[in-house]
């Protein structure tokens, strides 16, 4: 992946989910976003890829398969803190219940 300062702005992930949503980017665009910027060796565009990589290997992402990275202490802390919050997001859904199967379907 290029360095995303290089891209078009058509092609840069901040201004397309500016302009057509978040449905749009893809998950190594959505972490570049979160992201910001890259570090002194490596451009955001490939620290996402790194991570995006990780992910399809495991969901359970730590600090420690983070670390290996060598992603600096502020880009392990935005995962980390990104990930708990989905996690977090993703239990406190709410379910509006209507039947005795919804109940029986949600209970497996």
């Amino acid at each position: 992946m290029r360095k995303i300062s290089l891209l078009p702005n058509s092609q840069k992930p901040r201004e397309k989910i500016l302009k057509y949503g978040s449905a749009v980017l893809t998950l190594e665009e959505l972490l570049a976003v979160i992201l910001v910027t890259g570090t002194k060796l490596n451009p955001v565009s490939k620290i996402s890829g790194k991570i995006y990589k990780l992910l399809q290997k495991s969901a359970h992402l730590n600090k420690e398969s983070l670390t290996a990275l060598k992603l600096g202490s502020s880009k392990t802390a935005q995962i980390l803190a990104i990930l708990e919050l989905a996690k977090r997001l993703n239990k406190n859904e709410i379910v509006n219940v209507i039947s005795a199967d919804q109940v029986f379907a949600l209970s497996l």
